[in-house]
């Protein structure tokens, strides 16, 4: 391979070839916008991470278990490059900075922050695990990257790092329920955290921005991530309804028994039509709006309630209404009731409600995190989700 002005130069390594593939492609895809995450994303290499990974598969688009338990739950995983990508832009890391990442998994997404915060800048990544940490620490060692770029310790992370506090951005790579009150407190005035956080099952990556006391969306985004671990996992519960399929529900108390969810879903379905401009807005309207809602989710699309649904469950077990994806490439949403009528008079008034909201998507939504000690007051169109440390106020629009 010749230069431009002649000279000989080394051709790229087949590594280097494969990463400029992936971010070309999350780039044409729209994942990446922000010419600093790309410039990262190009230079720290991927499989130095997942060393046990074959080197194409270690730049594909794809999420990576690398630990389960013995009940076959996922507990840390690399995750999937484009996700990767959104979340860091939607932190905005700006050289310089000091960045606590809670959840160290591979050590990738730390090297990818010592990239963007540079040499005058620090990473502070923590782990539950002492193996995960380990492990994390050691990548990163053998791409450079040492104590004085990126501090890899292990603790709950619902505790944070206080040592190395104030920071100026602070990032979870694992789903959280709340917002722990020593991440806000470990946050700099104007700092901005990233989270993917638990909505009534629905889990976003939401980018809150400190403001006095409360916390600010700036952002929103879908996502799927494994839950943080400890003393902050929060209620949810998970529970196997066929473990011959992996039919799996997710859901906060209270809660029917397994008996009486898989009695209910014996039942013969309906199948009910939908609005025509039905999508996926629809289903965060009931995750803000509506007690009572659940997930649910298998390996393989489940004939009926296809690859996921959320929707609406009763305490008493008698009665179920979904929205259930179906497809992939153009997947669709279909209302799926089941027993009683009672959730489907509760679906059929959440379909009323967003229309006449204006059909908002998840992105239309803006979310402030009240503390409890200062509940907020009262507002027309406004919903609220009480969690353990704040009450979160979800409405349509931005604050004037």
């Amino acid at each position: 391979m010749l230069s431009h002005d002649g000279m000989a130069m080394d051709a790229p390594s087949p590594d280097m070839l494969l990463r400029a593939q992936m971010v070309a492609q999350l780039e044409k895809q729209g994942r990446i916008r922000q010419p600093a995450v790309a410039a990262a994303m190009r230079a720290v290499g991927r499989h130095h991470f997942i060393p046990h990974v074959p080197l194409d598969r270690a730049y594909a688009d794809d999420a990576i278990v690398t630990k389960w338990d013995a009940d076959k739950t996922a507990l840390s995983s690399a995750s999937q490059p484009a996700m990767i990508a959104i979340m860091l832009e939607q932190l905005d890391v700006q050289p310089g900075m000091h960045v606590l990442e809670i959840g160290a998994g591979t050590g990738y997404n730390a090297a990818l922050l010592a990239h963007l915060v540079g040499p005058g800048g620090h990473v502070t990544s923590m782990d539950i695990d002492d193996d995960i940490a380990a492990a994390a620490r050691a990548h990163l060692l053998a791409v450079g990257l040492g104590a004085d770029r990126v501090t890899v310790g292990v603790g709950d992370g619902a505790a944070g790092w206080a040592a190395a506090a104030p920071y100026d951005r602070i990032i979870l790579t694992v789903g959280a329920w709340d917002v722990a009150r020593a991440w806000f407190e470990q946050l700099a005035e104007h700092g901005r955290l990233v989270l993917p956080l638990a909505l009534r099952t629905a889990q976003v990556s939401v980018a809150l921005d400190r403001v006095g006391s409360q916390l600010r969306t700036a952002s929103l985004h879908p996502c799927g991530f494994i839950r943080l671990r400890g003393a902050f996992a929060g209620p949810e519960v998970q529970l196997t309804l066929d473990d011959a399929v992996g039919l799996r529900l997710l859901a906060e108390p209270p809660l029917p028994s397994v008996a009486q969810i898989t009695t209910l879903l014996a039942l013969p379905p309906r199948i009910l039509s939908l609005p025509p401009h039905a999508n996926d807005g629809l289903r965060y309207l009931l995750a803000f709006t509506e007690p009572n809602v659940v997930s649910l989710f298998a390996p393989a699309p489940h004939r009926t309630l296809g690859s996921q649904a959320l929707g609406i469950l009763t305490p008493e077990g008698d009665s179920a209404c979904f929205l259930a994806l179906h497809g992939h490439h153009q997947p669709n949403l279909q209302r799926v009731e089941y027993g009683a009528a009672t959730a489907g008079i509760a679906m059929e008034a959440a379909i009323t409600r967003w229309g006449a909201l204006g059909h908002p998507t998840l992105s239309d939504w803006s979310l402030t995190l009240h503390p409890h000690a200062e509940p907020p007051p009262a507002k027309p169109q406004t919903f609220w989700l009480p969690k353990a440390a704040w009450v979160i106020e979800a409405r349509v629009g931005r604050e004037a």
